[in-house]
């Protein structure tokens, strides 16, 4: 019986034939790597962003938003074109999320479409309320406030369906928190942000404007959810940088990104109370409210290097059916031999 050896001369690979990176180094290849769809559509639709905030303040006007240029101006646009280019920093940081983790992909993409349609929005709100004072009083006299608050409305539930599916996506990952953690986590913004919320509730329920004042308590209930989900996010983060999870430098700033966005919350939370305890004179300190913009910003900025840091890339390949085993039976004397013999 003959038995037929295969031999290879294994040798040192040709520089060109290492692919993209290979010789210069790990960081090339991933920004070498090719974008899906929604990774290109973020970046384009970052740089118009960009360019659209820039080119008054460049041909010598002054950036949207604002009639001076401020360092809090500044940081606030820096932070939504941040936002807006989280699907292609996940995709450089995290090469194939497209397969590997699509509902994490999904959620930073949701976050960047709600930034994207911001200037929509505060268009609709400025038409409206310039609008309201000018309708005669016919009983409707609310309608344009109330489109101006449903648009708001909806651009926060594109926030919680992006948040939930980055919730998602970290459990994929390996980083689902402990269900005590979790619900602690959800009851304390809740009670708190719920708390605060009834304090101005005589200000938000108006009589003469009831349609307004539903879409008022519906934005207050699609705001806590927004909280609630966020901070499921915040508990998760924290259950994957306490494990250990790959890569720890994407958990850990994903955790600095949490702890900004918490300060954020809390700050602009005692700021409200601050303002609505100024009596008529007095100057408001806007001080805890700009810390609030401040690290609101910073959240989104931490969250962007997170995700090109590699935010949830330990995730493990997707789990295909098992492939069906079969079973041979061969009767008789088989012998093998060489093609063409």
């Amino acid at each position: 019986m003959r038995t037929l050896v295969h031999r290879r001369q294994v040798s040192t690979a040709a520089p060109g034939s290492l692919g993209p990176g290979g010789t210069i180094g790990p960081l090339v290849g991933r920004l070498a790597a090719p974008l899906t769809w929604i990774g290109k559509l973020s970046a384009a639709g970052a740089a118009c962003y960009l360019i659209a905030w820039a080119w008054p303040w460049a041909m010598g006007g002054v950036p949207i938003e604002s009639g001076d240029l401020t360092a809090m101006v500044v940081l606030r646009q820096i932070a939504s074109i941040a936002t807006i280019l989280l699907p292609a920093a996940l995709e450089f940081g995290y090469p194939g999320v497209a397969r590997r983790n699509p509902l994490l992909l999904r959620g930073v993409a949701l976050l960047a479409l709600s930034q994207v349609v911001a200037p929509v929005i505060r268009f609709v709100q400025d038409w409206a309320s310039s609008t309201l004072f000018l309708m005669p009083d016919t009983g409707t006299a609310d309608l344009p406030l109330v489109f101006g608050q449903a648009v708001t409305v909806a651009r926060i539930l594109i926030l919680v369906v992006g948040w939930i599916a980055i919730f998602g996506g970290l459990v994929a990952a390996g980083a689902r928190p402990r269900r005590g953690l979790a619900r602690a986590a959800i009851l304390a913004v809740v009670i708190v942000g719920l708390a605060a919320d009834l304090r101005f509730f005589d200000q938000l329920w108006m009589r003469d404007y009831l349609l307004a004042s539903v879409m008022n308590a519906l934005a207050i209930i699609v705001g806590l959810a927004e909280s609630a989900i966020l901070a499921a996010c915040f508990a998760a983060v924290l259950t994957g940088a306490f494990r250990q999870l790959r890569p720890l430098l994407g958990w850990s700033l994903g955790v600095a990104s949490g702890l900004a966005a918490a300060g954020a919350f809390v700050a602009n939370l005692v700021s409200m109370l601050a303002l609505s305890s100024v009596q008529p004179g007095d100057t408001p300190d806007y001080t805890l409210f700009n810390v609030a913009n401040v690290l609101n910003s910073a959240s989104m900025l931490l969250l962007l290097l997170a995700c090109l840091a590699g935010l949830g890339s330990g995730t493990e390949e997707r789990r295909v059916a098992w492939p069906r085993r079969r079973l041979h039976v061969v009767s008789g004397d088989r012998r093998l031999r060489p093609a063409g013999g």
